[in-house]
């Protein structure tokens, strides 16, 4: 069996501690191996951001950058991607959680299918309540194609 790629997963943030802290936790419950998953979250100015909370959520593969001030979620992903160490990466937003296998369905369509650009079910943290954006979301992207097809 082929070693697994590493994977960088980059989150930007901006005053929703709560909501990153569901985020994290659940990458923290990946079936995929630790010592091959960073995990890059980018404060993008917060007023308040509780370091302590949100490295106890990530767990020990974070890092983490903090911007003086807000720049925005496109600037902030490149920041990470320049600290960015895994083979591939991965977006995430602060109010997304993830399946335990997220990590290795990503690893799997990339190793079956290279040069290509994965997308997946977006899942809302709780807390997000469903309204007209939400139910937007639902009705487009990956959810109008059938598992599996590119």
């Amino acid at each position: 069996m082929a070693e697994l790629q590493s994977i960088s997963v980059i989150i930007p943030t901006y005053d929703e501690p709560e909501r990153l802290c569901q985020t994290l936790a659940s990458l923290a419950a990946q079936d995929y191996p630790g010592d091959r998953a960073q995990v890059v979250v980018v404060d993008d100015g917060s007023p308040a951001f509780p370091e302590a909370e949100v490295r106890t959520a990530a767990g020990p593969n974070l890092r983490l950058l903090r911007n003086p001030t807000n720049q925005g979620r496109a600037r902030s992903r490149n920041r990470a991607i320049e600290v960015a160490e895994g083979e591939l990466v991965v977006f995430l937003d602060s109010d997304m959680t993830v399946p335990p296998h997220f990590l290795h369905a990503h690893a799997r369509i990339h190793a079956q299918q290279t040069g290509r650009v994965a997308i997946g079910n977006i899942r809302f943290s709780t807390g997000i309540d469903r309204n007209a954006l939400t139910r937007y979301i639902d009705s487009r992207g990956v959810h109008r194609l059938a598992p599996g097809e590119p």
